[in-house]
């Protein structure tokens, strides 16, 4: 009875542990993970930047640079600004919602922007670009082009 006891503790100690330290994610779907992104944009992965802060193991963040150009913005335009190039920012391990991207190859991301920074994770929809299909490039590009860009004026009559 002693074992089924210890058994039961342990089981219930793996799963508060893991709800206290997994990335959890909601359940949208792809076209609404791209609605609520502030930005989405067609990017090659120039640099990988690692930040190990104050703790060393592990990288607390991973700063990707990435490189655009103005055409791919799908989403976000006024926020991606005139450059070229961009840091995005994402949490340096996957169980903390960090996502990993390959150098040199390109991929559709979406985050979400804060004071200036961008930030994307796990819970956004972030493709190899070369993997989707055009059709689903094209629903995407106009899906995100009646929500780019500042609001428009209205003419007052």
């Amino acid at each position: 009875m002693e074992g089924l006891y210890f058994v039961c503790l342990i089981i219930l100690s793996a799963v508060s542990i893991c709800t206290v330290d997994c990335c959890m994610c909601d359940f949208s779907s792809r076209p609404d993970k791209v609605c609520m992104a502030d930005f989405v944009v067609k990017a090659k992965i120039l640099r990988e930047d690692l930040d190990f802060g104050e703790y060393g193991d592990f990288p607390m963040l991973k700063n990707y640079t990435v490189l655009y150009k103005k055409k791919d913005i799908f989403k976000g335009s006024h926020l991606l600004g005139s450059g070229n190039t961009a840091v995005i920012q994402t949490s340096g391990t996957p169980w903390n919602c960090g996502t990993t991207f390959e150098l040199n190859k390109r991929y559709l991301i979406s985050g979400f922007e804060s004071g200036g920074e961008f930030f994307t994770n796990l819970c956004q929809w972030n493709p190899e670009y070369n993997t989707l299909l055009s059709k689903k490039r094209r629903e995407i590009r106009n899906m995100c082009r009646d929500q780019s860009g500042p609001e428009k004026a209205t003419k007052v009559v």
